[in-house]
């Protein structure tokens, strides 16, 4: 036995000692090494589940190294040559890291080239509408959710952006993006979309390039046209929320996948678990589609056909399991501001990640369906998109034209399971990310099972030359798009046009207590805004757009003048608001308003009133003082 393997052995017992009292240890004994290493004598950091992961964690590597140990002792000569094979891969790395770019940079220039003049056209047609059509929306009124991400993280620090989760409302990566932006670009609705926005944009080609990757240019480009005209990716491409960037990450890892599945190449390696990492840092949902991807690498590999790829099976295996500990380490490291402020319960012990009620589940299942398929199927009818549901469940089914193993099976496989055991509430927006893929998929099935139609019918002298049915076929979709364009191009039009009722009533506010003194503190301090939860993030918005500081919504000071936003409609909450429902659930109570002095100030039904009262001075003065 040489000495470097004795020393190797000597290293792996030494950690195993640590690992193996970790692994034994109760959790009070965790608790009490975590609280010993502090200053102040106690480590929030360690939760309990924070605590039972590590021992199951030191256990499951305890046992990796005692196996090793064992296998250093049994066979010395076979390790000696493996170690000094890793010595010299490890040392012809860099070298062959950079070949790979270069080989990356080669094949990147062949798949983004479009070799049909008019897919090549139409490719820019369909993304220059798809551009505009979100863009004319990024002055839209700002949402609630939205709203909040803005005024609670991104208007913050830096520190409290990355470390807070009391809401997944957070979607760290995309908020960081939004945070640099208001800090240091502008607070407008439009320029705090424009990450959003970006990969909103971004989609659109990503889809085109998936469809041409599994199914050729043409299928790519009516993907495009349909995840051009969504009316749901449209939406969150102006939405200054995570939603769009990852479902832009999910469609990425796939390409990256393929690229991989052809032929190895460690820039491509490396860069999955980069794009994986910061979509997770993102949604956590990203477990979704990352394991679906990991299930599709696995499926070829273990089937060995891999397609024209140079890499065996066992190989890509070896690379989809360092793709998955390399993602992992990126994203806990990423995570870890949030892990060491508030915990891991915040991310994985939230209400809104627990799962369901096994009685809960079955009903809330069907009607998230139902809310999956309206907002699918919104802006293409319900004939196309169950043309194209059935086009997706045919890719089932590998076949001359899909991929070796199906991607939608791969996602069956992953998320059938997942979602059986986690029992979650799959909200549509959570969901955006099959968008892509079901276009894709419906469009290369239907085009498939069209095309082998059509081989036979035109072998039996039943149809008219390839060209005049590809002319043809061009010709029906293009027909099919204007059709789809139309109420889009309407729709957009209607939206743009709606001003916010929220920027609206601050905007009266400042007109009726004179904008010149608002802004002061001694103005501030004589007015008083009350508005209910589901309106008040959109509200503090407008507030802080319009420089108007937080204390302008405080109700433990005195004041002169009282502000009441109603929402008469609220719909979607438990039952329409009343200007004395508002008072007296988020306001400092009827008591303290003259109600003498009502007048309605702003009104634009059926969804906001804006009511200006005096305040009742005898017990402003009772309470405060003055």
């Amino acid at each position: 036995m040489s000495r470097r393997i004795r020393t190797l052995q000597f290293a792996l017992a030494v950690s195993l000692l640590p690992l193996i009292a970790g692994a034994l240890a109760p959790n009070p004994v965790w608790r009490q090494w975590g609280d010993a290493a502090t200053e102040d004598g106690k480590l929030e950091l360690l939760t309990e589940p924070l605590i039972s992961a590590l021992r199951i964690g030191s256990g499951i590597l305890g046992f990796f190294f005692a196996v090793l140990i064992a296998l250093l002792s049994r066979f010395p000569k076979r390790a000696s040559e493996f170690l000094s094979g890793r010595k010299d891969a490890l040392a012809a790395w860099p070298g062959a890291f950079a070949a790979d770019t270069r080989a990356f940079t080669e094949r990147s220039r062949s798949f983004l080239r479009i070799d049909d003049r008019t897919v090549r056209i139409g490719f820019v047609l369909i993304w220059i509408t798809g551009i505009s059509l979100r863009g004319a929306l990024l002055n839209r009124p700002m949402t609630h959710d939205e709203s909040y991400t803005v005024v609670t993280w991104a208007s913050g620090s830096f520190r409290y952006a990355v470390s807070d989760y009391h809401l997944p409302n957070n979607h760290i990566f995309h908020t960081l993006l939004v945070w640099f932006i208001y800090h240091f670009v502008g607070k407008s609705p439009a320029l705090l979309r424009l990450p959003a926005f970006l990969a909103g944009g971004l989609l659109i080609t990503a889809v085109f390039y998936l469809g041409k990757k599994f199914y050729g240019e043409r299928t790519g480009l009516i993907a495009e046209g349909l995840a051009a005209l969504s009316p749901f990716l449209i939406d969150y491409a102006s939405n200054a929320r995570g939603y769009s960037a990852f479902a832009l990450s999910a469609v990425l890892i796939f390409i990256l996948a393929d690229a991989l599945r052809r032929r190895p190449n460690r820039l491509i390696e490396a860069t999955i678990p980069i794009v994986a990492a910061l979509s997770f840092f993102t949604l956590p949902i990203t477990l979704y589609p990352f394991g679906a991807m990991c299930v599709w690498l696995t499926a070829n590999a273990l089937t060995r056909a891999a397609g024209d790829a140079s890499e065996s099976g066992p190989e890509l295996l070896a690379a989809v399991f360092r793709i998955g500990l390399a993602t992992i380490a990126l994203t806990v490291l990423l995570y870890l501001p949030l892990f060491h402020e508030a915990g891991t319960a915040p991310l994985f012990d939230n209400v809104f990640v627990r799962p369901l009620p096994a009685s809960d589940f079955r009903p809330t299942m069907i009607s998230r369906g139902l809310d999956f398929l309206d907002a699918f199927s919104d802006g293409i009818g319900p004939v196309l998109s169950g043309i194209l549901l059935v086009g997706a469940a045919l890719t089932l089914v590998p076949g001359r034209r899909t991929p070796v193993f199906p991607t939608a099976a791969a996602f069956l496989l992953w998320l059938a399971p997942l979602i059986l055991w986690r029992r979650p509430n799959l909200w549509p927006r959570t969901q955006l990310y099959l968008f892509p893929f079901l276009f894709v998929w419906g469009a290369g099935g239907i085009a498939s099972v069209g095309g082998t139609i059509a081989v036979r019918l035109r072998n039996g002298g039943k149809l008219p030359s390839g060209a005049a049915l590809a002319r043809a076929g061009r010709v029906l979709w293009l027909a099919v798009w204007i059709v789809l364009l139309v109420p889009a191009l309407q729709r957009t039009a209607r939206i743009a046009a709606i001003g916010s009722p929220h920027e609206a009533a601050i905007q009266t506010v400042l007109q009726r207590e004179n904008r010149e003194g608002i802004g002061t503190e001694r103005k501030t301090d004589e007015v008083y805004f009350i508005v209910a939860p589901e309106d008040d993030a959109a509200i503090w918005y407008y507030a802080d757009l319009h420089a108007i500081g937080k204390r302008f919504f405080d109700r433990n000071r005195p004041f002169r003048t009282v502000y009441v936003y109603v929402n008469p409609v609220n719909e979607g909450y438990e039952e329409p608001r009343t200007v004395e429902d508002v008072v007296e659930r988020y306001g400092p109570g009827a008591a303290f308003l003259d109600w003498e002095t009502k007048e309605t100030v702003f009104e634009r039904l059926p969804e906001a009133k804006l009511f200006r009262f005096d305040a009742n001075e005898r017990v402003i003065r009772e309470t405060f003082g003055k």
